[in-house]
């Protein structure tokens, strides 16, 4: 018996052999795919270098929030007056 895909393990699935295909390509048949669909192979580049440098950024921001401690620093300090 075989299981029906939910709509976002099939689009992780499709994603999935998307991206294996581009990674595929030699880099003249990736720009001539993106020529072909009349795209900018170049602005395409940009665009991919942006949201990798974007995706870098807040993984970082994210480990360091993950790593700060909570509290201040400080010693904890008790009150003997009462």
């Amino acid at each position: 018996m075989t299981r029906r895909l939910i709509d976002a393990e099939f689009l992780d699935a499709l994603d999935g052999l998307v991206v294996e295909g581009i990674l595929a390509m030699t880099p003249e048949e990736l720009r001539a795919e993106i020529v072909g669909q009349g795209g900018d192979p170049d602005a395409v580049a940009a665009e991919a270098r942006a949201a990798l440098e974007r995706a870098i950024r807040e993984t970082e921001a994210a480990r360091a929030a993950e790593a700060k401690p909570t509290g201040s620093g400080l010693p904890a300090v008790a009150s003997f007056w009462g």
